[in-house]
């Protein structure tokens, strides 16, 4: 196992993927590197553009080392790439049953369930992020957008109120992304602007129209 866990080691760091793959069956034997094998062999099949073999040796990885910074975010990318976000969900839910605190893994769900129109439950996951780490931006991001969603998503003839008060709950969330994010305007500046014209706020309104002006 050992012998064979170098050659592909080696063929992965030559940038050749057919070298690599021809002892990847023996060196998975080598139980102590397969964490490592299993990434040669995916980067392998990526480079081959065989997506489905990719894929199943990223799930293979994922479901034995469920926490390992590798498998995980590209098994999310592939499915959210393809739009497949319920098969990203299911990735996020089997990541939480191994490690229910990860904040990547929290995250992630917060960000599938957003990308599925189930807002509240969005937020929820938001918010958890938030009461363990206050400084993760994305997550007053999600949090803000779940929230606006949902005002767009109401009837403005019947639920003029209902609708002011998801304004009123997105704004704190927003303008502490914009806080931690500065940067990122193209996110906060088209949120914030929304949310101050459907609050009747002048000054701010002015303020990020002139930021989206510019």
């Amino acid at each position: 196992g050992e012998a064979a866990y170098w050659a592909t080691y080696c063929g992965y760091r030559m940038n050749d993927p057919v070298l690599t793959l021809r002892h990847a069956g023996l060196a998975r034997l080598d139980s102590t590197k397969l964490d490592y094998t299993l990434q040669y062999v995916a980067e392998s099949w990526k480079q081959l553009n065989d997506d489905s073999l990719y894929v199943a040796t990223l799930w293979e990885g994922f479901h034995k080392f469920p926490t390992s910074g590798y498998f995980f975010p590209r098994l999310i990318d592939s499915y959210t790439a393809k739009g497949n976000y319920e098969k990203a969900l299911a990735v996020a839910d089997e990541a939480l049953a191994a490690d229910s605190l990860s904040e990547l893994y929290l995250f992630a769900k917060s960000t599938m369930l957003l990308n599925l129109c189930e807002y509240a439950q969005s937020l929820a996951y938001s918010k958890k992020i938030i009461a363990q780490n206050d400084q993760m931006a994305d997550a007053y991001y999600n949090a803000g957008t779940a929230l606006v969603n949902i005002a767009l998503s109401m009837d403005p003839r019947k639920q003029k109120k209902q609708i002011r008060k998801k304004y009123q709950m997105a704004m704190p969330y927003m303008e502490t992304y914009r806080r931690l994010a500065p940067q990122q305007k193209d996110k906060w500046a088209p949120a914030l602007y929304r949310i101050y014209f459907n609050l009747n706020m002048g000054k701010q309104f002015d303020e990020i129209d002139r930021i989206l002006k510019n």
